[in-house]
């Protein structure tokens, strides 16, 4: 293994070892969702329903919004349909709230990498790559709901 390879395993290797330990809590604690969880879980809720259904997960309506929405007409449908597949795939034994906390704290605890993998794809070296994934998670704004863990 060369050198400029055992760093950059060793930083990304920090960066998701840190996350995955810091945001436990994502998964560990019942605490109340806030922010878009509300409503990305209704969604996913709802879509899970309609796959079950034999319907379209991409178009139905959500009834407990604003008496009726169509969402999906209007937001992303990819990630509730993912969700929804899953809820599937495990015979419906683990509950979508359960699903949407985990496949959100992987998400956040994975995200590093995912900047890595982007910073390699765009040619650069194993080191810079890995410490632009070292520093991403740090990127915040103040009380706007950016990128931040604050927002999830």
């Amino acid at each position: 293994m060369t050198r400029d390879r055992a760093i950059a395993l060793g930083l990304i290797g920090f960066a998701l070892a840190f996350n995955l330990f810091f945001l436990r809590w994502q998964v560990s604690v019942a605490a109340p969702d806030l922010n878009d969880n509300v409503l990305h879980l209704v969604a996913a809720q709802r879509a899970a329903l309609a796959l079950g259904q034999g319907q379209d997960i991409a178009d139905h309506w959500l009834p407990g919004i604003a008496m009726g929405y169509p969402l999906l007409h209007h937001y992303q449908h990819l990630p509730l349909g993912f969700l929804a597949l899953l809820y599937s795939a495990l015979g419906q034994a683990v509950s979508t709230v359960s699903l949407l906390h985990w496949v959100s704290y992987l998400m956040l605890s994975l995200f590093p990498l995912s900047i890595f993998w982007a910073m390699r794809k765009l040619d650069f070296d194993r080191v810079p790559s890995a410490l632009a994934g070292l520093a991403a998670p740090l990127v915040s704004t103040s009380y706007l709901y950016g990128l931040e863990y604050g927002s999830y």
